[in-house]
């Protein structure tokens, strides 16, 4: 009897580990459509290839922190994605089957190339250096390389100039990695709390604002604003949290966008050539550099944290050490004295502090304790 109690629990969790992969399964495929549908939608060029695409971004990042467990599930999840949102909007099915097959290829690359170069990444692991090594893979070598052969094919098919389609190609991938990519490695429970209140909250809402105001007057009032428009981002990197630093990123991206939509950037004639040149300065000059910042002063506040750990593990030690124990300084005087010592020389800590080790040394022994002090701080 036992044993069918024992086989039915495990019958229960395999049903329950399946059905939680089916959510996952579907949440990924229908996250991907929506962004595969708000890309093509956002910004279609003349050879109908979006030049923001944030899909292969949330895709990544999903995987990255995640794990690659039942990856074919999730992958034919995307591909039946991306394949329907490209014909529902209108490119013909065999167009739609290459984008879509190269879009799968260049998330299959990345994670392939990630996976050998880099270690676990994720909101307390993501260092300035792994994240230079996940922006070269997402956002050059894996959308470089899946652009040519999209390109080639297309260009086989329709006749349209590779150079014109891989770089919009390019383009697309890389902005929507250096933009997607810093929310989703740095997003977690403890990144949320840190802007829903407090000091916290209110050091975000107002960089955001700031950041907002800033980059749609530079937009609209300078002809070259992209410099400019890093100025409060770099503020912003240096106050709030990566995750804080990435949302407002985010936001001055869309408000490129829309500003560029409504053709309202000074210099600018039309909207045609944003995406593939400004939207793509702005992501270089400004993104890519007040991100780098922001976990910079991160790993600083952590380490930071981990010396005044290591400084509270090691006073409660002396404190606590049933051992007579002293830091001196170079000359002699007391820095620090635990209990155990003071009470073994009969002074207290305070009469201790006003002199040093050689007026409390016996006459006798105190040239030989100079000679060690000396050869001590020889080394």
């Amino acid at each position: 009897m036992s044993s069918w109690t024992g086989l039915d629990g495990v019958d229960g969790r395999s049903h329950d580990a399946w059905r939680s992969l089916a959510w996952q399964v579907m949440l990924v495929g229908g996250v991907y459509f929506l962004a595969a549908a708000a890309g093509i939608l956002l910004s279609r060029q003349p050879q109908g290839i979006s030049s923001i695409w944030l899909a292969n971004a949330l895709a990544l990042g999903w995987f990255l922190r995640r794990g690659t467990g039942a990856w074919p599930l999730h992958f034919v999840a995307i591909f039946a994605s991306g394949l329907a949102a490209n014909i529902l909007f209108g490119h013909p099915p065999t167009i739609s089957v290459v984008l879509t097959a190269a879009n799968l290829f260049e998330l299959g690359l990345a994670l392939g190339l990630l996976r050998l170069w880099t270690g676990p990444l994720g909101p307390d692991t993501l260092t300035v250096a792994s994240y230079l090594k996940l922006q070269a893979v997402a956002a050059a070598i894996a959308p470089a390389v899946a652009g040519v052969a999209a390109a080639v094919i297309v260009n086989v098919i329709n006749g349209w100039a590779i150079s014109d389609l891989w770089w919009l190609w390019w383009s697309g991938s890389a902005i929507g990695a250096v933009t997607i990519l810093p929310i989703v490695m740095t997003a977690d429970r403890r990144a949320l709390q840190g802007i829903a209140g407090g000091k916290s909250a209110a050091a975000f809402i107002g960089f955001a604002l700031l950041s907002v105001g800033f980059a749609y007057a530079a937009l609209t009032m300078i002809a070259h604003p992209f410099v400019v428009v890093g100025m409060p981002l770099v503020l912003a990197a240096l106050w709030t949290t990566p995750f804080a630093t990435a949302l407002n990123l985010l936001a001055c991206m869309a408000v490129v966008t829309v500003a560029a939509h409504l053709g309202q950037l000074v210099g600018v004639s039309g909207t045609q050539t944003i995406h593939s040149i400004s939207i793509n300065f702005f992501a270089a000059l400004t993104i890519f550099p007040a991100f780098c910042i922001s976990l910079i002063v991160a790993e600083l506040r952590r380490e930071q944290v981990r010396i005044g750990a290591s400084e509270l593990r090691f006073r409660q030690a002396m404190e606590h050490s049933a051992i007579g124990m002293a830091l001196i300084g170079l000359d002699g005087s007391w820095q620090r004295i635990n209990r155990a010592l003071s009470d073994m020389l009969g002074y207290m800590p305070e009469e201790l502090g006003r002199l040093t080790f050689q007026d409390i040394t016996h006459p006798a022994d105190l040239a030989a304790d100079l000679h060690l002090l000396e050869k001590t701080i020889a080394g």
